[in-house]
């Protein structure tokens, strides 16, 4: 009976000979964002007086730098104006009045 048993548990896949759970050691981190909160502060030329929002050379006011597309969505979807690159996985939270605002940060958001 002990010998079925240790027969049974070893088709179970118990053993960690074959196991893959160290991970990816190729130096890689998948699901990583493809650009990051500096890229998109560099590409829209924003600067900081207070460093907690931007403003961009047009005057535009940009509260938050949103990266990664689950991001972008959580915003928008909660009504708020933003303008992301065309890949929709980076954008920014405009805070601006001037309704034209939103249309300049998206244009200088095409290269990313």
């Amino acid at each position: 009976m002990a010998a079925l048993l240790a027969l049974a548990l070893a088709g179970c896949g118990g053993g960690g000979e074959s196991s893959s759970a160290g991970g990816d050691t190729s130096g890689t981190v998948r699901n990583a964002p493809a650009h990051s909160e500096q890229d998109v502060i560099d590409a829209l030329q924003l600067t900081s007086d207070n460093g907690i929002s931007y403003t961009d050379p047009n005057g535009c006011e940009v509260a938050v730098v949103l990266i990664g597309k689950n991001t972008v969505n959580l915003y928008s979807g909660a009504g708020d104006t933003v303008a992301t690159n065309p890949a929709g996985d980076v954008g920014v939270k405009v805070v601006s009045n001037d309704p034209s605002c939103a249309s300049k940060l998206a244009a200088g958001l095409k290269g990313l």
